[in-house]
């Protein structure tokens, strides 16, 4: 199993552009590459009848991929290790979910009261 820092050290040695504009080289490469993935989602989506296979499946995760082969480098470039871009991620999602189920008692709370 690979760890994502360990990912994180090994892609670095692929990284073929001037270290002195690296988060600017990898903000545009994330946008060349989602919009790849865009293209091969929206081939996708235009042929309703279509099942997604493996073969499609792969398209998708090698897009990811090379996604995921920026999204790295920048964090390197800014000092940043991937497990602590992931447990931020993680405390923000559940942050975000304790606010919204926090309003959603709050909607049933008002309800209740005005019964």
């Amino acid at each position: 199993m690979l760890e994502i820092n360990d990912y994180q050290g090994q892609v670095r040695n692929f990284a073929k552009y001037p270290m002195e504009i690296g988060p600017f080289y990898c903000t545009f490469g994330i946008g060349e590459e989602f919009g790849k993935l865009n293209q091969k989602i929206k081939e996708l989506l235009d042929d309703p009848t279509h099942q997604i296979d493996k073969q499609d499946s792969m398209k998708i995760a090698i897009s990811l991929g090379d996604i995921l082969f920026y999204i790295t480098n920048m964090a390197t470039d800014f000092g940043i290790t991937m497990e602590e871009i992931c447990l931020l991620n993680l405390q923000k999602q559940n942050m975000a979910l304790e606010k919204k189920i926090k309003e959603e008692n709050q909607k049933v709370t008002k309800l209740d009261e005005n019964k």
